[in-house]
This record gives structure tokens, sequence and C-alpha cells, in this order.
């Protein structure tokens, strides 16, 4: 998936992290009902994490030169 985005592959293992991240507790909660009580529903949210992500990672930072 990361092929699509102009990430140098030292850079993957991070940007899984963060995309882990991210889905993982909005999964955690929305499975909690955490979501529940308030409009618009969490479909809609979901839209915008994923369009988010998206932009996130089309403007991933630079790595910095000591490459950590």
């Amino acid at each position: 998936m990361l092929r699509g985005y102009p990430l140098p592959t030292s850079e993957h293992v991070h940007a899984v992290r963060v995309l882990g991240a991210a889905i993982h507790g909005f999964t955690e909660l929305a499975a909690a009902g955490s979501y529940d009580h308030s409009t618009p529903p969490a479909d809609t949210t979901r839209e915008r994490l994923a369009d988010a992500l998206d932009a996130m990672l089309r403007a991933w930072p630079t790595p910095p030169a000591d490459g950590q």
C-alpha cells in the first residue's frame, strides 16, 4: 500500500506505526461505543480519518540526515 506514496523505504516502519495507531485507536473506540452518543455517525469520521491519513502520507516529511 505504501508504494503509492512518496515515502523512502526507510520511512515505511514509521508510516505503518502511525497508520496502525490511528486505525487501531479509532476501531477500539468505535467498538466500545464511544461514538454512539454523537452525530454525525462514526462512519463519517472514519471517512475523514482515511482522507487525513492519505494527506499525511502524501506530505510525509523528509527523514533527518542521520536516518533516525
